[in-house]
């Protein structure tokens, strides 16, 4: 689901590669073979479950769980990456609240006829 360059995806993919024994161990070569792709997208997965729980996983916790995965990525890395994913998350919720007024007011206005009443 990521959308930008980040540390912490790339670092799952090589660690993923290397567990796969892909030489080199690179994200390209984890990408290039489907059953390390595959182990990489529950990785990456299981990282943006815990990004977006902010209750249970702080960015520490997130961090850690990243280093023990083959992770060697700095602090930051979980912190930028849950900004994005909850900035994109969070547009995604507002066009979508948008749509349903537009639907709603549409409706209210006595056209049966979405397009036509937007």
């Amino acid at each position: 689901m990521r959308q930008a360059r980040s540390n912490g995806y790339d670092a799952l993919a090589v660690h993923v590669a290397g567990s796969e024994k892909l030489r080199p161990p690179t994200p390209q070569a984890c990408a290039a073979d489907a059953e390390a792709r595959a182990l990489r997208d529950v990785m990456w997965e299981e990282y943006e479950r815990q990004l977006r729980d902010a209750q249970t996983y702080t960015i520490d916790a997130v961090w850690k769980w990243l280093k023990d995965h083959g992770g060697n990525v700095g602090r930051n890395t979980p912190w930028r990456d849950r900004q994005r994913l909850l900035s994109r998350e969070r547009v995604t919720e507002l066009a979508a609240a948008k749509a349903r007024a537009v639907i709603e007011l549409a409706g209210a206005a006595g056209e049966t006829d979405t397009l036509r009443g937007g």
